[in-house]
């Protein structure tokens, strides 16, 4: 066996340990076992980043027997699952989610729905709507009408749907991927990561289904498919809100009739969605709770701890801020024909948005990993590994947020994009000579 080939498959193996040690015996309050052995992740990550001897059939296989680790462990790090099934339950007894907050529900719709009161006693938002959207919401039903009333199964089921949607996505990658000539290590920059793996995947979070809708979204565009680009997008949007803003970037890819086709589509597809699944009372509960989330919940922020500190009330202000970020994006690539750069820029704009947001949980940067394969910048990689340190947050109960720590995570995270931005510094993440590209 050569060098390369040893160190390849060192990392593989040390990898599956970690990841096996993390999905079946570490919990969120073990801060010092769980921060360790998650940055412990990142040293053969980025050895598989830098083989040579990385192949795109072995990296699908890497990245599935990553993934199959988590498949059947109950998330640890989160007690998100929980509503998910709420919800779902609520859905497939006929009442919607939206209707009525978990604390006010009537004994007989939560009879009818075979609701254990377990689950609403492991919730972590019981007085608050829910503010999963319809696609999502699609999801849940569908994993808890296979799972029963099992949640251990609806965590398993829910899993094995998202890998199906992720390899969609995946094979979407890579067909973009082989159409602009990118190398198989800049791909593994997505599939291998251990914040996509241990948080997305592991910890049964949707971002995954954001970033795959948003991936086929790039291949449709890319081969000048319109109408299913559209529709991707606005499934995009119905998982995650925020892919709207990808937009702008992605229409300029587009030329002509096709364009404008991409642009309306987009907004009835969406409408449609959203439309026919909110009547106006369910839409005016989830913006409720859209804006409670902004206006009153704060977690690892960076600017508006800030100016918080400083004792200025910015809030509206930091997201025109953001939003002006965000335009200047747009304008710097309208006119551009580097296609895979712009597509990197979407990684920016989510990096804008979460710069200025007032919560930003670990998994939120995984939309910023996954777009920053089409970009020459990594300090999304950066930000993967620093994202965990938020977990120190909860060695204590209530939740006990370490200042220096978020300094620090953030110091690190600016220091290495000021620095990116002036040279590229990828001596670190310097990919192996003899990339391949998808045959």
């Amino acid at each position: 066996m050569s060098r390369s080939n040893g160190i390849l498959a060192a990392s593989v193996i040390v990898s599956c340990i970690l990841h096996y040690y993390l999905a079946f015996h570490v919990t969120r309050d073990q801060t010092i076992a769980l921060i360790s052995a998650y940055l412990a992740l990142f040293i053969p990550y980025v050895l598989a980043l830098k083989s040579a001897k990385l192949k795109w059939k072995n990296l699908l296989g890497i990245a599935f027997i990553f993934r199959i680790i988590w498949l059947f462990a109950i998330p640890e790090f989160t007690d998100d699952f929980y509503r998910f099934f709420w919800d779902a339950k609520l859905s497939l007894s006929g009442n919607h989610p939206f209707n009525y907050l978990p604390s006010q529900l009537p004994a007989e719709i939560k009879s009818a729905a075979q609701l254990p009161h377990y689950v609403f006693n492991l919730m972590n938002s019981p007085n608050y709507f829910t503010v999963y959207p319809p696609l999502l919401q699609g999801l849940f039903a569908a994993s808890a009408s296979l799972a029963g009333n099992d949640v251990a199964t609806f965590v398993v089921v829910a899993k094995g749907i998202n890998l199906l949607i992720e390899f969609a996505g995946i094979m979407a990658l890579i067909q973009v991927a082989k159409h602009f000539r990118i190398a198989i290590n800049k791909v593994a920059i997505y599939l291998l990561n251990p914040l996509i793996i241990v948080e997305l995947f592991g910890n049964l979070h949707y971002e995954i289904v954001m970033i795959s809708c948003t991936f086929l979204t790039i291949w449709a565009i890319t081969f000048k498919k319109p109408i299913i680009a559209a529709l991707f997008i606005a499934l995009a949007i119905s998982s995650k809100l925020y892919p709207i803003l990808f937009i702008p970037i992605l229409t300029f890819m587009l030329k002509g009739k096709n364009r404008w086709i991409f642009i309306v589509l987009s907004g009835l597809f969406s409408l449609a969605i959203f439309g026919l699944y909110f009547n106006l009372e369910q839409l005016m509960h989830m913006r409720q709770s859209v804006k409670l989330y902004f206006e009153h919940f704060e977690f690892n922020a960076s600017i508006y701890y800030l100016v918080s500190y400083l004792g200025l009330k910015l809030g509206a202000v930091l997201g025109v801020f953001a939003m002006i970020l965000i335009t200047w994006f747009w304008f710097k690539n309208w006119r551009k024909q580097d296609y895979p750069k712009a597509i990197g820029y979407l990684s920016l704009i989510i990096a804008a948005y979460y710069f200025f947001a007032t919560t930003v949980m670990p998994w939120y940067v995984g939309g910023i990993l996954a777009f920053s394969v089409f970009g020459n910048k990594r300090f999304a990689i950066i930000w993967s590994a620093l994202a965990i340190v938020s977990y120190s947050h909860y060695t204590k109960m209530p939740v006990a947020e370490n200042y220096w720590l978020i300094s620090l995570e953030y110091v690190l995270v600016l220091a290495w994009i000021l620095v990116e931005t002036k040279k590229p510094i990828n001596k670190l993440f310097e990919l192996s000579k003899k990339e391949e590209t998808i045959p």
